[in-house]
């Protein structure tokens, strides 16, 4: 952070003043949290540094662990969306089968017999059943971006997902 050159001219400046701020010395885009564990690292006065090296590390072993939980909880985003397109499937196939009952039920007249509607009827019930999946489908999409707030309560993917699913119900 005091730059390059011969020791007494380095020596110099680091006698003069404070060093050059991380954000001039860095060359790409930094993570602020990161830049404040430089910040405090580099400050002059030994009390308002990390007390040793240990604590910087644990410093950064929780920036690490907050990276990983946003990892894990943008997966866990993507496995719910991966959930919800399912429970979507599910819920229009079984919307084509009401239909495909309500065909064949209405051709019947009422009065016929019994083993003339069974078809219609099976096809109902199959509905209900994928109705039921499809429910149950999306209720486990739900609980997956319940997860990933939890790895990760500020993740806003996460709650632009769930405000999409909720929409979509």
């Amino acid at each position: 952070p005091y730059g390059r050159g011969p020791t007494f001219g380095l020596l110099m400046r680091i006698a003069k003043g404070a060093p050059t701020p991380i954000e001039e010395l860095v060359t790409h885009p930094v993570p602020e949290v990161l830049l404040k564990i430089c910040r405090k690292a580099m400050r002059r006065a030994r009390a308002e540094r990390f007390a040793d090296a240990g604590e910087m590390a644990e410093a950064l072993r929780d920036w690490l662990d907050g990276v990983r939980r946003r990892e894990q909880a943008l997966e866990i985003v993507g496995q719910a969306h991966e959930i919800d397109q399912r429970a979507h499937e599910l819920y229009e196939h079984a919307t084509s089968k009401v239909h495909q009952a309500s065909t064949i039920l209405n051709a019947v007249p009422p009065f016929a017999p019994e083993d003339a509607k069974l078809e219609g009827w099976i096809i109902e019930d199959q509905a209900r059943a994928d109705f039921s999946s499809a429910s149950l489908t999306m209720l486990s999409a739900e609980q997956k971006l319940q997860i990933a707030l939890n790895h990760a309560p500020d993740l806003p993917e996460a709650h632009a997902a769930l405000a999409r699913h909720y929409q979509s119900r």
